[in-house]
Parts: structure tokens; sequence; C-alpha cells
């Protein structure tokens, strides 16, 4: 599944799945998306912490909206349908730049893109302007990679 992706995004959503396991969810959707996005720690994270995103605020939010699961964690745990959604717009916008793979800004695009999700009721009880976010990351991803085309 993640085999477009760069090491660093592979990586976000091994802490994404990890942060599932943690508040004992069976699947890993855009609230747990955004986590591993947080965590992660390079140029999504950077953006996100501009706007006061941090990962123990939006740890804060995601358990508040959506609690512990059930504890009954699978080993795989699968990805929601939002989140697979998330996937596909990462990887448009990617080729959209011409580039093979999808990077961790390219997740957080996917992330501002998918409406009605957790992640984006996450910014809006942070008081976080999605779109801005959004406009910022655009914005890095010219600079990094070019415009889009």
């Amino acid at each position: 599944m993640f085999e477009k992706f760069t090491e660093r995004a592979k990586h976000t959503m091994m802490l994404a799945q990890e942060e599932a396991r943690k508040l004992g969810h069976e699947y890993v959707g855009t609230g747990m998306m955004l986590l591993g996005v947080v965590e992660e720690g390079g140029t999504a994270s950077k953006i996100l912490d501009g706007f006061g995103v941090t990962l123990d605020t939006t740890r804060e939010e995601v358990m508040a909206l959506i609690g512990r699961g059930s504890g009954h964690v699978r080993v795989e745990i699968p990805f929601s349908d939002n989140a697979q959604r998330v996937f596909e717009i990462a990887r448009q916008e990617a080729e959209r730049r011409s580039i093979k793979d999808v990077a961790v800004p390219h997740l957080l695009l996917g992330l501002l893109s998918v409406q009605d999700t957790m992640a984006i009721r996450v910014f809006d009880v942070m008081g976080v302007n999605f779109n801005d976010v959004k406009q910022r990351v655009l914005e890095e991803l010219d600079k990094s990679y070019g415009a889009r085309t």
C-alpha cells in the first residue's frame, strides 16, 4: 500500500497505526493520521506547529472526540475509507507535481482536502482555519517541488 510513499511518509503512517493501538481502535482514521503527521516532526509538522497544532493538544482533541476504542486491536490495523481518500488525494497531488513518491506534506494536504473527517473536526475544535493551513502547505510544496501543473 505504501510502496509509492517516501520513507518519512511510511514512518508517519506507522506512527498513525501506533496511535490507533494506543487508543484501542481497530482502524486508523484521519484523526490518527493527523497525530502521525504532527508527531513525525518534519515540514508538515512544523507548518501545523505554526498554527498552534501540537502533539499534546491534537491528542487531547482526538481523545475528546472519539474516545477510547474497544481495546481489541488486530495485528494489522486497516485504514478507514476516509483515510483511503486522503491517500488518493495525496497521490494525485504528488502526480500533479511530477513527483513519484508521496511525501508527508502531500498527506497533510489530503487530510485538509477530505471534508467531514475527524482531522477537520479537530481543526474546527482547535479554532484552526484548515484553509489557511492548506494554503501554507501548498506554498511549501511550491517552494520544494515547483508549482503544480
